[in-house]
């Protein structure tokens, strides 16, 4: 994975060895991410810090406030059934186009 800075910058090298036979080196999303966060963290001034701080502070603490589960449904209650007489079932046709 390569990174590249911005003109007169260095350029940020990120390498892995991971096991396998394949030799191919293919990264889960979610670390893809996370190392493209710290990249850019890298890459903000000092000045933009304490609001990157806030930002990611709030952020973090947003995915860790619970879900909360909606109330249980009412238990169903029983309804006593009524046994009628039969009738005959009508018949719609359906016509194939």
């Amino acid at each position: 994975m390569r990174a590249v800075a911005p003109v007169g910058s260095q350029d940020h090298w990120v390498s892995f060895h991971l096991l396998g036979t394949s030799g191919e080196t293919d990264l889960p999303e979610p670390i893809k991410a996370r190392l493209l966060c710290h990249f850019l963290l890298t890459r903000i001034p000092d000045e933009g810090l304490p609001e990157a701080l806030e930002s990611l502070a709030g952020m973090w603490m947003f995915y860790q406030t619970p879900t909360p589960h909606p109330p249980a449904l009412p238990s169903a209650r029983s309804v006593p059934a009524r046994l009628t007489g039969s009738y005959a079932e009508p018949v719609y046709p359906v016509t194939e186009d």
